[in-house]
């Protein structure tokens, strides 16, 4: 008669996050006063001084998500007609007056979640003395989160 004995150990469970960072350019064109103008987007920030009536670009990685784009004007009178374009939409053309503007923009696609867990497994024979292991991971959930 042979007997044998499965033992099962959870030996750690794996939170994997797929949450990927969204780089993309952000463009402003600036008309008049450029030089009172700045702008944040998350942990963005407008990195330089401009000028009146010129182009510029800058690079901008976040989290996928809503996201507070602040477009702003030092000396409180709007941005004169300059504009923010972000993924081919344009923000803040209507910042007329005042010292800031702000609006919500999605950004990027839904998180991804995934758990992984590791099990090592044990077979006992009592009969012959002998331990055999096994290891193996087994994916046991993924699902979408969207922000």
């Amino acid at each position: 008669m042979l007997v044998f004995v499965l033992l099962v150990f959870l030996l750690n469970l794996f939170f994997v996050d797929f949450l990927a960072v969204v780089c993309f350019d952000v463009m402003l064109t600036t008309q008049s006063y450029g030089n009172e103008n700045s702008w944040s987007l998350g942990s963005c920030t407008s990195s330089q001084a401009y000028t009146s009536n010129s182009f510029f670009s800058q690079q901008c990685c976040v989290s996928p998500g809503d996201h507070t784009l602040t477009c702003k004007d030092s000396y409180g009178d709007g941005w004169h007609g300059g504009f923010i374009e972000i993924g081919g939409t344009r923000y803040c053309e209507d910042f007329t007056s005042g010292g800031e503007k702000t609006t919500i923009i999605s950004i990027g696609e839904p998180l991804y979640v995934g758990y992984f867990i590791l099990y090592k497994v044990y077979i006992i024979s009592f009969n012959q003395f002998r331990i055999y292991q096994l290891t193996y991971f087994l994916c046991a959930i993924t699902f979408r989160v969207f922000q």
